[in-house]
C-alpha cells in the first residue's frame, strides 16, 4: 500500500511539473493585413487579453489572409489549406 501511494504521489508531482512547463499554442488568423488600423487594434487586444488571462507561457502564431491586397489564386488557396467547394 505504501508503494502504491508513493507511485501515485510521484505521478501527480511529475504531471504538475509537466503541465506548468507546457506552452499553450495559439493560432490567430486575421482576414486583413496588420497595416490596417482595425486589424492591428484587434490583434493587440487579443494579445493583451491572452497575456492577462494566462498563467503559463504561450506560443502565438499569426497569419494574414489579406485578400483585399492579394489576389485569391489557386496557390494562395492551397497555402492556407482552403478546400474548394465543388458544385453538384
Amino acid at each position: 500500500m505504501k508503494k502504491f501511494l508513493i507511485i501515485i504521489l510521484t505521478f501527480f508531482i511529475v504531471y504538475a511539473q509537466a503541465n506548468t512547463n507546457t506552452k499553450k499554442r495559439i493560432f490567430i488568423l486575421h482576414s486583413y493585413s496588420q497595416e490596417y488600423g482595425w486589424t492591428k487594434s484587434q490583434h493587440n487586444s487579443f494579445l493583451s487579453s491572452l497575456e492577462k488571462s494566462s498563467l503559463s507561457s504561450m506560443e502565438v502564431s499569426v497569419e494574414y489572409l489579406d485578400t483585399k491586397r492579394l489576389k485569391f489564386t489557386d496557390a494562395y488557396q492551397e497555402f492556407f489549406g482552403v478546400m474548394k467547394k465543388t458544385s453538384c
